[in-house]
C-alpha cells in the first residue's frame, strides 16, 4: 500500500467515525460535499509539503509528494471518497498543477523523460495554459529534440506572448537552432575533402534511426586512419552532448551471444583479453555485408591504421634500430597471433578469417568498438 493510500485509509476511517456520531439528518449531498473537501485538504496538503521540497532542493521527496497527491485524487476510482471528487470537480482544477509540479522536479532530478510525460499530461489538462507548453518545451530541448521543443515554446506564446520564462527559452533555443543550421551548411561546403562522407552519413543515419541523439556534434576527417568528433556548438553544462541506446552499443557481451564468441565460451577457451570476443564478432559480422545490424558501424571504420606500431612497415621500424619500442612492438605481435592460434584450437569457425584480419579487428576492439559510440556523455542545459 503507498503512502497516500495509508493516508486516504486514515482519512476514511475518521470520516467513518464521524459518520456514525453524525445526526441522522444528514443527507447524501452533505456527505460527499464533506468527503470532497476532506480529499481537496489532503491534496492542498500534499502539493504544499510537495512544494516545501521543492524549494529546500529534496527533489526526489518533492516528486514523491506530488505523486501521493496525484494518487489520491486519481487511483481509487471505485471509493465513495473519489465518486465524492469527481462531483467537486477538485481534479480537474488541480491536477494540471500537481502534474506541472512533478514535472519541475523530475527536470531538476535530471529526468526529462519523465518529466516530459508529465508536461504532456499537463498539455492535456490545460491546453489554454502556457505554463504546461513551457514544460513540455524544457523536457524536450533536455531530451535533444530541439524543433519539436520550439514547437511547444511557440504554442506556449501563443498563449501568453508576454510569459517571460518562455520568451527567454524560446529566443535562446532560436539561437541555438541558426548557429547549427548555419554550422552545418559550412561543413557541407567542405564534404568534398572527405572520400568517407557516403559511408559516414550512413552511420550518421542508421545512430539517429536507432534513437541516438547528438545534435551538436559531428564527425570531422582528416585522414584515412585520423578521424575526430568535434562540436557544432558550445554545450552548456550538463547537457547530454550524445546518447545511444544500448542495443546500438557493440560490447564484449553482446560478442559473447553470438556465433563465434558463444563456441569460445563454450569451449571455455582461455583468453588473453576479452577484446578477442569483439575482434572475432567484428570478423563474423563483416563476412555478413549489408545483412548485418552493425554494417553502417563496420564499413565507417578506417582501412588502415598506419600511424599504429603494430602495423608499422620496415621503413618506420628501421627508424626505431636500438629502441626498447621495437621489443614492446614485437611482444604485442606475438601476442596476438597466440591468442589468435589458440582460439582456432578450440573454435576451428574462427580460421575462416585470416590472421590479419583478427589482429586489425582487435586493435579496433582496444581503440573504438565499444568506446567510439558508446553510452551516453554529459556536459544539461538546464531551466
Amino acid at each position: 500500500m503507498s503512502k497516500a493510500r495509508q493516508r486516504k485509509k486514515k482519512e476514511e476511517t475518521a470520516a467513518a467515525g464521524e459518520a456514525a456520531t453524525a445526526p441522522a439528518a444528514a443527507n447524501s449531498s452533505d456527505s460527499a460535499n464533506g468527503a470532497a473537501a476532506t480529499t481537496a485538504s489532503v491534496e492542498e496538503s500534499l502539493k504544499d509539503q510537495g512544494n516545501r521540497a521543492f524549494t529546500s532542493g529534496d527533489y526526489s521527496l518533492a516528486v514523491e509528494l506530488f505523486s501521493d497527491a496525484i494518487e489520491w485524487l486519481v487511483l481509487s476510482p471505485d471509493s465513495a471518497m473519489d465518486n465524492a471528487v469527481a462531483k467537486a470537480g477538485v481534479d480537474s482544477s488541480s491536477l494540471h498543477l500537481l502534474y506541472s509540479n512533478r514535472s519541475a522536479a523530475y527536470m531538476a532530478l535530471k529526468q526529462p523523460q519523465e518529466a516530459l510525460n508529465d508536461a504532456e499530461r499537463v498539455v492535456q489538462l490545460r491546453p489554454d495554459w502556457p505554463k504546461g507548453h513551457y514544460r513540455r518545451g524544457a523536457a524536450l530541448e533536455a531530451l535533444l529534440q530541439f524543433p519539436e521543443a520550439a514547437s511547444a515554446y511557440a504554442a506556449g506564446l501563443e498563449r501568453d506572448p508576454n510569459d517571460p520564462s518562455l520568451r527567454r527559452s524560446a529566443d535562446d533555443l532560436a539561437a541555438l537552432l541558426a548557429e547549427l543550421k548555419l554550422t552545418e551548411a559550412q561543413l557541407a561546403q567542405g564534404s568534398d575533402a572527405n572520400p568517407d562522407a557516403d559511408r559516414f552519413d550512413v552511420m550518421v543515419r542508421w545512430l539517429k534511426e536507432g534513437g541516438a541523439k547528438f545534435p551538436r556534434l559531428y564527425l570531422q576527417y582528416y585522414s584515412e586512419d585520423y578521424r575526430g568528433v568535434h562540436c557544432l556548438s558550445r554545450i552548456p553544462a550538463e547537457e547530454i552532448a550524445l546518447f545511444v541506446p544500448m542495443h546500438m552499443i557493440m560490447t564484449s557481451q553482446v560478442a559473447m551471444e553470438g556465433g563465434i564468441g558463444r563456441a569460445m565460451v563454450e569451449a571455455r577457451v582461455e583468453l588473453r583479453s576479452k577484446h578477442s570476443y569483439l575482434a572475432a564478432f567484428l570478423l563474423q559480422e563483416r563476412a555478413k555485408g549489408a545483412q548485418s545490424y552493425w554494417a553502417p558501424y563496420i564499413n565507417s571504420l578506417p582501412r588502415v591504421y598506419a600511424n599504429m606500431p603494430i602495423f608499422f612497415g620496415p621503413d618506420l621500424l628501421r627508424q626505431l634500430k636500438g629502441s626498447f619500442t621495437l621489443a614492446k612492438i614485437q611482444d604485442r605481435i606475438d601476442s596476438l597471433r597466440a591468442e589468435y592460434e589458440n582460439i582456432c584450437a578450440h573454435v576451428p569457425d574462427l580460421a575462416k578469417f585470416s590472421h590479419d584480419g583478427f589482429v586489425w579487428y582487435d586493435h579496433e576492439a582496444l581503440h573504438g568498438c565499444a568506446v567510439r559510440w558508446g553510452g551516453e556523455a554529459s556536459s544539461g542545459r538546464g531551466e
